[in-house]
């Protein structure tokens, strides 16, 4: 792909930043083990089960491509730093799995159609120039097969501000950055403060990702069909009446995950309990309520031993 002296300049500031080799050490500790931590959680809820093949997109030392290949994916790792491809090959060594070589997010040598998944998280707010962020965009939506996902990382032109002013303190060790800040929230371009930085496009909070035939993952929803995925449920409930108002019982609760990281899996769970009622609250309406202690008796289950409270309305 073609460059202009502006690309190839940020390039240039680019490489020189990673060559520095910080990069292996950043999602280890403190706010980058966080970062790795909830990407993996939102990555994980919309992956296709292994042993699918993930592309990681400007996968640095290969943090998500280890983490990738110990669930059982077989991982096609790109990066366009050689120090990077030469970090994982050494962290790789008798992991199955990876492949990795240098490559450009703008011009990929994978086939057409030939992965499941992608990981898009790095390259984006380094092009600073939109055509090459929807290059990179394109190239996802040519390798992965219809319908699989994308999951690309960006940050909100907010983050300098919000981040950088106010819990970095970045004005305090680059004074500069104080007068900054209105720039970069009107452009959204963030230029280099010191020696071995290089300009960033943090301005994709409402970016509009092209309407190609894959799924775009870029929000970090937590309701619960993202988080555990469509549920089929069944309980049944066996009851004795052993006095006027009290009425002991057994229940079973199955749970089949139709989609999500759990999809396939069932859950069975066994919930001794006791149930106050009936209660008439109308000619037709009666209250019961109670309790009971749910158990599960298969071997994978979400949760387990939890304390049940539930209100019923018998008509």
């Amino acid at each position: 792909m073609p460059q202009s002296r502006g690309m190839e300049a940020n390039d240039t500031a680019l490489r020189a930043h990673y060559e520095l080799g910080m990069e292996r050490q950043r999602l280890s500790d403190g706010r980058g083990e966080l970062e790795f931590t909830r990407t993996t959680e939102i990555v994980e809820r919309r992956l296709p089960a292994a042993p699918a093949v993930v592309a990681d997109i400007g996968g640095g030392p290969g943090r998500y491509a280890l983490w990738l290949a110990s669930l059982g994916y077989q991982v096609e790792h790109r990066d366009l730093m050689p120090l990077h491809v030469e970090q994982l090959t050494a962290d790789a060594a008798g992991v199955t799995g990876i492949r990795t070589a240098v490559g450009d997010a703008r011009d990929l040598d994978l086939p057409d159609a030939s992965v499941d998944a992608v990981l898009l998280l790095g390259p984006l707010y380094h092009l600073t120039d939109r055509a090459e962020r929807v290059g990179a965009l394109r190239e996802c939506a040519r390798i992965v097969r219809p319908g699989g996902p994308v999951f690309a990382a960006v940050i909100s032109r907010w983050a300098v501000r919000v981040d950088g002013t106010l819990r970095e303190r970045l004005y305090l060790k680059y004074p500069a950055a104080a007068g900054l800040v209105d720039e970069i929230d009107r452009t959204g371009l963030f230029p280099p403060l010191a020696e071995g930085a290089f300009t960033s496009f943090p301005d994709m909070a409402q970016y509009r990702f092209p309407a190609f035939p894959c799924r775009y993952v870029v929000h970090n929803r937590m309701d619960n069909e993202a988080k555990i995925g469509r549920t089929f449920p069944w309980n049944n409930a066996f009851q004795y009446h052993v006095s006027k108002k009290l009425w002991p019982e057994i229940e079973t609760n199955y749970t089949r995950f139709q989609d999500g990281p759990n999809r396939g899996k069932t859950q069975v769970f066994m919930t001794p309990g006791i149930l106050f009622g009936n209660f008439h609250v109308g000619k037709r309406l009666s209250l019961n309520f109670g309790g009971g202690f749910q158990v599960a008796t298969t071997r994978f289950h979400v949760n387990n031993h939890n304390g049940i409270f539930t209100v019923r309305f018998p008509f």
